[in-house]
C-alpha cells in the first residue's frame, strides 16, 4: 500500500486559501519540464518545488511536488520514486491512492475511472469537501507513483482543470 501515505500526508497542504494570486484568464501558458522525476506538464506560470520525506508504514519515501497557486485555484504535481513495491497490485494500490487522498481532506467521492498514460495504469478521480474541490489524476509507472490535481473552491472548478491534467507527459529516463 505504498504511496497511499504519502498522498495522505501531503494533500492537507495543499488546501489553503485560494485568495491572493489571480491570473488572467488569457495568461500563457508554458510547458515545465522536470527531467530528473521524469515528467513534463504546462501551467501558466512555473510551479514551486519542494522536496517533502514522507514516512511510510512499509518503507520511507521522497517525493518531489510542484505547486502553484493562482489565487483561486492550485495546480499540483508530483512524483514518489519507490512508492510501489514491485509485487504490488496495481488495481489494489491505485484505489488505495484515491481512497487515501478522499479520506485526508475529510472529502467524499463525487466520480472516478480507470485510465492509462500510454501502458501504464491510472485513475482519475472527483472530490469534494467542505473547504475544496478536487479533480486529480494518480499513475503508477514502474515504481513511481505520479499524482496531478487541481484544487478549486467548492462550486467554483478551475476552467482550465482538465488543460493542465491532459498537460502531463512522462520524459525518457535520465541516465545517472
Amino acid at each position: 500500500m505504498g504511496g497511499i501515505a504519502s498522498i495522505r500526508s501531503t494533500i492537507p497542504f495543499l488546501v489553503f486559501p485560494l485568495a491572493t494570486f489571480h491570473f488572467a484568464a488569457a495568461q500563457e501558458w508554458h510547458t515545465y519540464s522536470y527531467p530528473a522525476d521524469g515528467f513534463s506538464i504546462s501551467a501558466p506560470a512555473q510551479p514551486v518545488t519542494s522536496r517533502q520525506d514522507v514516512a511510510d508504514e512499509e518503507r520511507p519515501m521522497e517525493m518531489h511536488n510542484y505547486v502553484l497557486d493562482l489565487g483561486t485555484a492550485a495546480l499540483y504535481a508530483s512524483a514518489s520514486e519507490n512508492a510501489m513495491p514491485a509485487t504490488s497490485n496495481l488495481d489494489e494500490a491505485l484505489k488505495g491512492a484515491e481512497n487515501g487522498a478522499v479520506e485526508s481532506v475529510h472529502g467524499h467521492l463525487v466520480s472516478d475511472r480507470r485510465i492509462a498514460l500510454g501502458s501504464y495504469p491510472g485513475v482519475e478521480m472527483e472530490a469534494d469537501s467542505d473547504s475544496a474541490h478536487f479533480t486529480a489524476r494518480i499513475y503508477i509507472v514502474r515504481s513511481k507513483l505520479y499524482l496531478t490535481l487541481v484544487i478549486s473552491a467548492p462550486g467554483k472548478p478551475y476552467p482550465d482543470a482538465t488543460r493542465f491534467l491532459d498537460s502531463f507527459r512522462l520524459l525518457p529516463p535520465v541516465n545517472n
